[in-house]
């Protein structure tokens, strides 16, 4: 076990007046861009949590320098910067398309990355408690004898522990899979590996794809893209024990991608109570496109693919889609690319999937070389960050949600999204728990009602043809009708 780690470099960063940006017809409250680090070296694939005051905390990597740093927001446009691998053995293995992952549940903060220059060494785990410059101890985490760690991921557990996703490998890359292991004895530890992608998922998982773990109480889940003789499909595998098990999984992405190659590129996610949200890029249709979708955690049911920016042509790329939220409030950003010219595109609901903004431009400094963006939820606001290719640094932007909009996030503004279409035994709905629900055949009496849990519809009972379901809502939330299609 490492000592803590020490700061190398203190930079300031000063933040001139906010920003206004209006977004169908709702506006958020944009700070300016801020520059975080002395530029000129190669700052790679940024991510950023909140601490436990709610700044943000930015990590990435330094393929020049062969580094991880670090970053904490102090405010006014302050930003204490540090080397976080200061002390690790071997240099940290990043690049454009892997580098740190970092979570947080808002009083621990964890950081990890692999090491060697073919991603052959040790994992390094770093446990920040309350904040970034309070540091606890570092972690190593070494695979068997024979066996190769590459490319984690992190999850912030309860009780002060995490989970590391873990790709494990033959020696040379071969026969991957994916992992999972958790701490113990208040992150200082490590309890014996669990498998997740194996047996779940055909084949093996796509070697060079980063794959994501978040948390939710007791609930886990792991997302990756798989490799079946190059299918390279997104698979969910969920645990409900805290990540000791996972015992169930679904492939998630509709699209068929078949490459005999790897995309360098992986899902991202977040829990919305029984639900989770997520996006990825595909390019089985029009090109690399970036995809959206929704899924019950319980029965693995899915709803309907969300295209990030419908109508783009094949030119355009878009890749690395992050997206981050809490419950039906929602904000997706992905690099969206055109002959050598890149930006960072944002769209951003309160209402979930069926809500979501046109899209925006997140910088405002430069244009045509933006990559690699993320971004978390807190608070109320949006944290975004990203790769400036010109100055060689990291850039931020903070976008407020008003507060006239954020109190409405659960009530009727919401547009009532319902899946599949048509529907065969069972429905689902994006309504708030406890809402009362009816549904009525064509001369308008009604053939099933109840309370919707958050579950599933049983509309097996129901002969095939159109009918309507309306709910009216606890507290405030009114009545809302849509037409079901039931065709089996």
């Amino acid at each position: 076990m490492l000592t803590s780690l020490v700061f190398l470099r203190f930079s300031v960063t000063v933040v001139p007046g906010l920003l206004v940006s209006s977004l169908v017809g709702q506006s958020l409250i944009w700070s300016a861009e801020e520059e975080i680090g002395p530029g000129g070296l190669d700052y790679l694939r940024p991510r950023v949590y909140l601490a436990a005051n709610g700044e943000p905390v930015v990590l990435w990597g330094d393929d020049g320098m062969h580094a991880v740093h670090g970053a904490l927001s102090v405010g006014g446009g302050l930003w204490v910067e540090m080397e976080v691998s200061a002390l690790v053995q071997g240099h940290p293995y990043v690049g454009d398309w892997t580098g740190p992952q970092s979570a947080s549940d808002g009083i621990d903060g964890w950081a990890v990355y692999g090491t060697g220059s073919s991603a052959d060494g040790p994992i390094y785990l770093h446990h920040f408690v309350n904040g970034f410059p309070s540091i606890g101890d570092t972690l190593r985490i070494d695979p068997p004898a024979g066996e190769e760690y590459k490319l984690p991921s992190v999850a912030a557990l309860p009780n002060g522990e995490a989970a590391v996703l873990v790709m494990r490998t033959a020696s040379g890359w071969l026969d991957a899979e994916y992992i999972l292991i958790r701490t113990t004895a208040g992150g200082t530890a490590f309890l014996p590996p669990v498998p997740v992608s194996t047996p779940i998922a055909p084949g093996e998982v796509c070697d060079c794809c980063t794959g994501e773990v978040m948390s939710s109480g007791n609930t886990v889940v792991v997302l990756f893209r798989n490799n079946d003789n190059n299918l390279r499909s997104i698979w969910a595998v969920v645990s409900n024990d805290s990540g000791a098990t996972f015992g169930a999984g679904a492939e998630v992405d509709p699209t068929a991608w078949t490459i005999n190659a790897c995309p360098s590129s992986g899902p991202d996610a977040y829990i919305a109570g029984d639900s989770l949200r997520f996006v990825f890029m595909s390019g089985a249709v029009n090109g690399t496109k970036s995809y959206g979708r929704g899924l019950h955690l319980q029965t693995l049911g899915l709803g309907p693919l969300i295209d990030l920016w419908p109508g783009q042509p094949m030119s355009q790329s878009q890749n690395f889609p992050r997206i981050a939220g809490n419950a039906d409030t929602l904000g997706v950003v992905w690099q969206q690319g055109q002959a050598g010219q890149f930006e960072i595109l944002f769209r951003w609901s309160v209402t979930g999937w069926g809500g979501l903004s046109t899209a925006d431009t997140v910088h405002i400094s430069t244009t045509g070389a933006q990559k690699n963006p993320d971004i978390t939820f807190g608070n109320g606001a949006f944290h975004i960050v990203w790769q400036d290719a010109p100055s060689a640094t990291v850039h931020y932007r903070k976008a407020t949600i008003p507060s006239d909009v954020a109190v409405n996030e659960h009530l009727a503004q919401q547009a009532l999204m319902l899946w599949p279409v048509p529907a065969g035994d069972h429905l689902f709905l994006n309504a708030p728990e406890g809402a009362d629900f009816a549904v009525h055949d064509a001369p308008g009496r009604i053939v099933l009602s109840g309370v919707f849990t958050g579950a599933p519809i049983d509309v097996s009972v129901l002969r095939n043809g159109v009918f309507t379901i309306s709910l009216n809502g606890p507290g405030a939330f009114p009545l809302r009708r849509r037409t079901i299609l039931i065709a089996r």
